[in-house]
Parts: C-alpha cells; sequence; structure tokens
C-alpha cells in the first residue's frame, strides 16, 4: 500500500489525516474488544443452547407453540428454526475464523523468526 502524501505536502492536514485513522482504530479496537470477551464469555451458555435445539425440550416447545399452547406475549425467537440454526452456524463461522486466524499469525511469527536466524547467520 502506497502513502498518498508526497514530502512537504501539507504536514498539518497529513498529521490531522493520520490522527483520524488512529483515532478511529483505537475506538474500534475498544468496542471490539468489548464485544469479543462478551462473545467468549457467551460460549458457555451458547453450548447449553445448542444443547436445547438439539434436544428433545427444543422439539416440545415448538411444537407446543405450533398448537398454540403458550402465551401470546411469550418471546419466542428461540422457537425459530432458522433464527436459531443460523445463529449456531454464525458462532460456528467465528469460531472457524479465529482459528483460521491464529494458525496464520502463528505462521507469520514462525516465518519471520527463521528469517531473522538466516539473517543473523548471513544466510539472507
Amino acid at each position: 500500500m502506497s502513502v498518498r502524501w508526497k514530502p512537504g505536502e501539507g504536514r498539518v492536514e497529513r498529521i490531522e489525516h493520520y490522527e483520524s485513522i488512529y483515532q478511529q482504530m483505537q475506538d474500534a479496537l475498544a468496542d471490539m474488544e468489548k464485544a469479543f470477551r462478551t462473545w467468549v464469555d457467551l460460549q458457555p451458555q451458547m453450548a447449553e443452547l445448542e444443547d436445547y435445539y438439539a434436544g428433545p425440550f427444543w422439539k416440545q416447545d415448538y411444537a407446543a407453540d405450533e398448537a398454540g399452547e403458550l402465551p401470546a406475549e411469550l418471546k419466542r425467537g428461540i422457537l425459530s428454526e432458522d433464527g436459531i440454526y443460523n445463529l449456531i452456524s454464525d458462532n460456528e463461522r467465528w469460531l472457524g475464523a479465529l482459528k483460521e486466524e491464529v494458525a496464520q499469525r502463528e505462521q507469520e511469527k514462525k516465518w519471520y523468526q527463521e528469517n531473522q536466524q538466516l539473517q543473523r547467520g548471513g544466510l539472507i
């Protein structure tokens, strides 16, 4: 990626531009940290939810809803087949993405360390 500023051009504007990016990124990372911690903390409950969906109680509760046996004011998003399936799929997708990211970072770290050793040995 190239830097869009040339030497001597708009120093103040350049600093303001990059300060804005810096601040936005700090805010985004703080938001991400909070969301990530919440997501991690909810994984045991997510496992419980998956067990509920896969077990007999969800099927019984779904049938009761279809038969009109549940109070009308009861929130029942959990009984939406598509909703819970999509939630589980999204959670699994994020778990997979995190595993891939960690593996990629480990590979990059290994490459960097090996490269540093070769440089120190004068081989590159």
